[in-house]
């Protein structure tokens, strides 16, 4: 598709480049067409140093002649640059409307002249809010060009002296409506818009309402900036403070889920490329797990065909994914007839996570949040001063005896849980389901062998660990200290590993959660609320969570204790629900030669999971029951990982299986046995993950 862009500036050769980069025609204008027809259906245009009078007589004229056209305006406004409104003729909101939003506080009647010959400013902007407001731009045209129109009746407001940004819906009060025509529903819903904006202001204009106006977040590490980003990613107009200690960051392996993708680059709109030059990742295409004496089984992310996989006597059959883990291959494919590489995971549900050096990770958020206008002090919190009337955080005092105030906390100090601790918000152990308190955590080489996924298995006294990175593998024991002592672990640990790269170091935790996710003015995110161990990679997947439900209510929260009540209680029962999930890797562990393990199958508390493992037992498995039950049973049972399906996949990898299977057809026995022969031949093509690392940034 073509695009046109009119009016030249310091912004029009950046984003026709980076158009051009993504595939989009497009052609540069100096000057306004007189005639639209000969324009494309899609056209952009940079409006600056025009009188008012003229951008009202523009709009008319596009209003007009421009039929079914659609035009993204990008505006000068003093020291603001206005994105939007997105402008379909007589369907929603023009430039027009939304420059009477801009005079509001000058003028109290919507159609007083006084304004018409104000001159609109020339763009000017220096480089930090440059390079955002084009890759927004960018970013509107693009999603525009996929059919989905972002900005419709919306203007975004960035501020080109202190970066922050504002959405303000406009009702298109210039637009020649046919109400007559207008269906019920979209008629009452542009009643409904009127009112509300006739209400706020005389020119019908709304801005979002933010009731807490700063937010610190104490505690710097991979929760406090995902959560520093987010918040200032979806409520740019707050003050977002992180308060970040001086102590060294030091770089482990961290292995993630695949909704880490997603919230990365969607959510929080990181750059794919500026990620992978950066943080180096390696992929993950699942768990492997050595889960008992003489046996193995694959956890790969994504759909899988277990039932067939299982009835054909191997359960690593269960998807292409899997079998890319048993070649220890990538998803990544070389082109047989040509030297192209393939993504398997564009059309061929591959669904991959990273593994990540936890330093490199946190420089590169560190270095996003600063780029976004996250204010990052370095500071140490000495005290947290409680109003004891209604137990809220009034202020907290440095170690150099500064006070930081924020209307609202965010507790990301780990396992210390500085201001949850100081509240009163009630620790819940899981002790009695997940034995486990201490790690030995180390790193090895791996001479190039990166594997794509993680293992987990099995020690005497408990499990390991192993991530591939880049340049080692990052390794760690996990085990419990009321069954091994610190140096018998380390015994054991070094009779396997003979090429340790440095001094292992004893990592003490335990597993459990906070009774509240808000309590006050208090939000807990990542071990400051829990923590359920290493297996799984359960870290990051909760603090993503976590974050979610805080953006998703984060305007409703100050108005209804009976909400914050519901969101307290939907992140607990999240988190009893992985407490569950993991204990079934004890429970069901068949190494016989380990007094730890056989305590595991014989105490391991699974209680949470009763009705749903008799369910297992009668009717499983549970991935395969009727949606409506499946929902009924287990509101989480969408969850590839953490779900139905999961919870077959431990059971079913650890030889527990239900009473009887449904009917196997031959038909689909047949196509079975052929998917398993494609699969095994295109993971046969797949490159090693040593080989692809260089072809990431040219294929991302």
């Amino acid at each position: 598709m073509t695009v046109s862009i009119f009016g030249e500036n310091c912004f029009t050769d950046d984003l026709k480049k980076n158009l051009l980069d993504a595939g989009v025609t497009c052609n540069l204008k100096q000057n306004f067409p007189e005639n639209l027809k000969s324009i494309p259906d899609f056209s952009v245009w940079f409006i600056e140093g025009y009188p008012y009078k003229e951008v009202i007589g523009f709009n008319n004229f596009l209003r007009l002649h421009g039929g079914n056209k659609v035009f993204l305006f990008v505006t000068s406004f003093g020291e603001e640059l206005l994105l939007g409104p997105l402008y379909e003729p007589n369907k929603n909101s023009g430039i027009d409307s939304a420059l009477y939003y801009k005079f509001q506080k000058k003028s109290s009647d919507l159609y007083d002249s006084s304004q018409e010959d104000f001159i609109l400013t020339s763009f000017k902007a220096n480089y930090r809010s440059k390079e955002l407001i084009i890759k927004e731009i960018t970013s509107n045209i693009l999603d525009s060009l996929k059919g989905f129109s972002f900005l419709n009746n919306s203007v975004k407001e960035y501020s080109l002296s202190d970066f922050t940004q504002k959405k303000v819906e406009i009702y298109p009060v210039f637009e020649n409506f046919d109400y007559e025509n207008f269906s019920t529903k979209d008629l009452l819903s542009n009643l409904k818009l009127f009112n509300i904006q006739h209400k706020s202001n005389p020119l019908f204009c709304i801005e979002e309402q933010v009731g807490c106006q700063s937010i610190g977040i104490i505690g710097g590490g991979t929760a406090g900036f995902l959560t520093a980003l987010s918040l200032k990613t979806n409520l740019p107009n707050l003050k977002i403070v992180l308060i970040e200690s001086d102590k060294p960051i030091i770089g482990v392996g961290e292995a993630t889920t695949p909704d880490i993708k997603d919230f990365l680059f969607n959510d929080l709109k990181i750059e794919k490329k500026k990620f992978f030059s950066e943080v180096k990742p390696t992929w993950k295409l699942g768990i492997k797990f050595y889960w008992g004496d003489k046996y193995f089984f694959n956890y790969p992310f994504g759909d899988s065909q277990l039932l067939p996989s299982i009835l054909h006597g191997d359960i690593n059959n269960s998807s292409l994914t899997s079998f890319l883990m048993s070649q220890n291959k990538s998803f990544l494919l070389k082109d047989k007839e040509s030297d192209d590489f393939l993504k398997l995971s564009d059309e061929n549900n591959i669904s991959y996570a990273f593994h990540l050096d936890n330093k490199k990770f946190i420089d590169f958020l560190r270095k996003e949040s600063i780029e976004r206008g996250v204010i990052i002090e370095n500071k140490t919190v000495k005290n947290v001063n409680v109003n004891t009337i209604n137990n809220t955080v009034e202020n907290l005092e440095t170690t150099k005896g500064t006070i930081i105030k924020h209307d609202l906390y965010v507790d990301c100090t780990g396992f210390s849980a500085l201001l949850t601790n100081k509240i009163g918000n009630e620790y819940i152990s899981f002790e009695n389901s997940l034995f486990t308190d201490t790690a030995l955590v180390f790193k090895t080489r791996h001479n190039e062998n990166i594997k794509p996924y993680t293992s987990a298995i099995t020690m005497d006294n408990g499990w390991l660990w192993d991530i591939p990175l880049r340049d080692s593998n990052s390794n760690g024991y996990v085990f419990s200290s009321k069954f091994c002592s610190i140096d018998k672990a380390m015994d054991e640990m070094k009779k396997k590993f003979s090429d340790v790269l440095e001094e292992p170091r004893v990592v003490k935790y335990k597993s459990g959660r906070r009774k509240y996710f808000i309590k006050g003015n208090v939000i807990a995110i990542g071990n400051s609320y829990g923590f359920v161990e290493p297996l799984e990679s359960t870290g990051i997947y909760m603090i993503i969570k976590h974050i979610k439900t805080l953006i998703s209510n984060f305007h409703e929260i100050s108005k209804s204790k009976e909400l914050v009540g519901v969101l307290n209680d939907y992140i607990s029962q999240n988190w009893d629900f992985l407490k569950g999930f993991l204990a079934l890797h004890y429970k069901f562990n068949k190494k016989n030669n380990s007094f730890f393990w056989r305590k595991c199958r014989e105490n391991v508390d699974i209680s949470d999971l009763k009705t749903l493992l008799k369910i297992y037992k009668k009717s499983g498995p549970l991935y395969l029951l009727n949606p409506q039950l499946k929902q009924t049973i287990h509101p989480y049972s969408k969850d590839h990982l953490f779900g139905l399906l999961g919870i077959d996949f431990i059971l079913m990898g650890q030889g527990i299986f239900p009473e009887s299977f449904p009917n196997y057809k031959k038909k689909e026995e047949h196509l079975w046995s052929l998917k398993m022969k494609i699969w095994k031949q295109i993971a046969d093509r797949a490159l090693p993950v040593y080989k692809d690392i260089n072809k990431i940034n040219e294929l991302f």
